[in-house]
Parts: C-alpha cells; sequence; structure tokens
C-alpha cells in the first residue's frame, strides 16, 4: 500500500436523532468525517507521500449523511476504521485497474476514494452486527 493509505454545512442545527438517550446532531456526526477528510488532505500533501488518495468531500459527505439519516450511528472510532478500510478498497480498485490495462508506458495512478466504497464498509459492518446479536442471542 501507499504511504497515504497506511497513515491514515449543509444542514441545520436543528436536525438531529436520538440515539442511546442522547440527541446526536447532524453537526456532530458530520464532524469527525470532515475530520478525517482533512487528516486525509493533510496526508497527501505531506512530503513522504508517493501517491496520494484523491476524493472527493461532496460526494464522501452526501454518503455520511444517508447513512446518519438512515439512522446509522458511527462513533469517530468506526468512522476512523471505515476510512482506513474504504481507502484500501478504493487501493485495491486501482491496482486491479493497473493490472487490466499494464502496459510499459503505464504510470501508476493515484487510488480514487469512492461512494462506493464507504457503501461497501457500510454494508460489511450491518453484516456484522447483525452477526453479533444472532450470536450473543443464543447465549
Amino acid at each position: 500500500m501507499y504511504c497515504c493509505l497506511t497513515k491514515l454545512m449543509f444542514f441545520s442545527a436543528s436536525e438531529s436523532k436520538e440515539t442511546s438517550g442522547r440527541t446526536v446532531s447532524w453537526q456532530f456526526f458530520c464532524g469527525f468525517w470532515r475530520m478525517n477528510l482533512k487528516r486525509l488532505d493533510r496526508q497527501n500533501k505531506s512530503s513522504d507521500c508517493k501517491l496520494p488518495v484523491l476524493f472527493e468531500e461532496k460526494e464522501i459527505i452526501k454518503f455520511a449523511r444517508r447513512h446518519w439519516r438512515d439512522g446509522n450511528r458511527w462513533n469517530g472510532r468506526q468512522i476512523k476504521n471505515a476510512f482506513q478500510t474504504a481507502a484500501a478498497l478504493a487501493d485495491w480498485d486501482n491496482l486491479n485497474n493497473l493490472r487490466e490495462n499494464a502496459g510499459p508506458e503505464n504510470k501508476p495512478s493515484p487510488p480514487r476514494l469512492e461512494r462506493k466504497h464507504f457503501e461497501t464498509v457500510a454494508l460489511a459492518s450491518a453484516q456484522f452486527d447483525k452477526y453479533l446479536v444472532r450470536v450473543r442471542s443464543s447465549d
């Protein structure tokens, strides 16, 4: 993996959801996503970054909003892990594209972090949560 991968307001303030007895606002939730986007941007701009991870902030924040509206409440650690996993998936897609289009003049292109990578992470997370409920309920 590349060095950048290994280191790794649109809505009103009144919009919020109840979870575990406390209200979580969209701005609070979105702050974790923006913090991770800024971290990735800093890593891309660092002098030791050989191949930056490209991303469109609006696309990722749009995913985060839908994820939040669907009632998903990842905490800061889960969001950071989602970014690391999604970036690894983007890198994997990029490596597969390079293999398919291999040629002597092909230079490595940067991986592109997209909404689909976060959707894959969210699906895996939801399936794992369901698995845990099944396993724990059998005790």
